[in-house]
Order: structure tokens, then sequence, then C-alpha cells
């Protein structure tokens, strides 16, 4: 996979993400924001496709969704005291991630959010 952000107009950012042989594959976590703007965002862009949208206190989906192998990107849109484990949790299944702010919490989680930064082809903000 081969990943590029790009800035548009007023700062929006768009993440072009390129996958042999087809469409994108995300899924969402987020029945909030997640499940009313951002899978339905991803559907109109070409060459990505949802298959999955979960709730992020349902705690067995979310296991499940991080452990599908059909999965190429898990946008993580739910409550921000759940961001962490969320994002831990499908970056050690090897997932790429897409995290709405803040990532860490409060209160911050240094140890393990430094982790992240360590990983290859990693960028927080």
């Amino acid at each position: 996979m081969m990943h590029r952000t790009t800035f548009g107009r007023r700062g929006t950012v768009g993440l072009k993400v390129r996958r042999k042989g087809g469409a994108v594959r995300v899924a969402v976590i987020g029945r909030g924001f997640g499940e009313r703007v951002v899978a339905p965002a991803f559907q109109r862009v070409d060459g990505s496709e949802v298959v999955d949208v979960v709730s992020p206190r349902d705690a067995v989906a979310v296991d499940a969704l991080c452990r599908r192998t059909d999965v190429d990107l898990i946008a993580v849109h739910s409550p921000p005291f759940l961001h962490h484990e969320h994002v831990l949790r499908a970056v050690e299944a090897g997932h790429d991630v897409l995290c709405d702010k803040p990532l860490a919490g409060a209160p911050p989680r240094p140890p393990r959010c430094a982790m992240l930064r360590r990983r290859p082809g990693c960028c927080t903000s």
C-alpha cells in the first residue's frame, strides 16, 4: 500500500491510499459521527469501500473487527476516552489507522503512545 497525505482548501486533509487489486477496504469504529459522516464520506471516494461499522462500546465487536484480514484501514471515531485503546488494538493487529483527535485522551499515556511513533510508516501528531 502507498499512502500520501494531501492538503486541500481551508486546511482539509485527504488521505490517498492505493491498494493493488481493488478498493481500499475501510472499517469504522463509531456509531455516531463515524457512521453518519465518516462512513458515507469513504463510500463516496472512488477506490474505497466501507466493509463494516461497529459500536465503540461493544468490545467483542471491536476485537472481531481488529482481527479481520479483509480490512485495509480502520477509522477510529469513538468517544475520545476510548481512542487510545482502539488505536492500539488496531495497530497491534497490523492495520493502518486513521484516528479522530485526541489520540491519547486525558491523562496522556506516553509509554504506549510512544510505541506507535517507533513503528515504521507511523505518523502521529
